[in-house]
């Protein structure tokens, strides 16, 4: 639907729902579990009985033969990795993209702090105007 066209909220409303879920993101992410989001996106934080197709384990093939390297302290570790996605597996979107974002995108500022000299000049920020 156009977002012109869309009937406007009081500001009560939004204000409600501003308190209730803490954003006025769409409601499937006010929700408390996420996975069921997730599903519907054909994405799933837990193990298939039906197994995994074929194009995905040539896929994990690849990137298993290729040369991969892990930080030493990450929940992307082999004796964590399973353990992470259980835990996250139940939780909203804002649990999930502040356990694992940093690990797939890590800050620019720590990645500075901890030597690429190369990005000391960026700044990050959060939720500035």
């Amino acid at each position: 639907m156009n977002p012109l066209l869309r009937k406007k909220r009081s500001s009560s409303s939004l204000r409600s729902r501003q308190s209730e879920g803490g954003s006025t993101r769409s409601a499937v992410y006010a929700h408390a579990s996420y996975s069921e989001a997730l599903a519907l996106k054909g994405s799933f934080m837990d193990e298939s009985a039906l197994g995994i197709t074929d194009e995905s384990r040539k896929l994990c093939q690849t990137l298993l033969d290729g040369e991969q390297t892990v930080p030493q302290d990450s929940l992307f570790r082999d004796d964590l990795f399973e353990k992470t996605c259980r835990k996250l597996k139940d939780q909203n979107e804002a649990r999930v993209v502040q356990d694992i974002a940093r690990l797939i995108v890590p800050s620019m500022e720590t990645l500075a702090t901890y030597g690429a000299s190369h990005l000391d000049d960026l700044v990050e920020s959060v939720n500035e105007g």
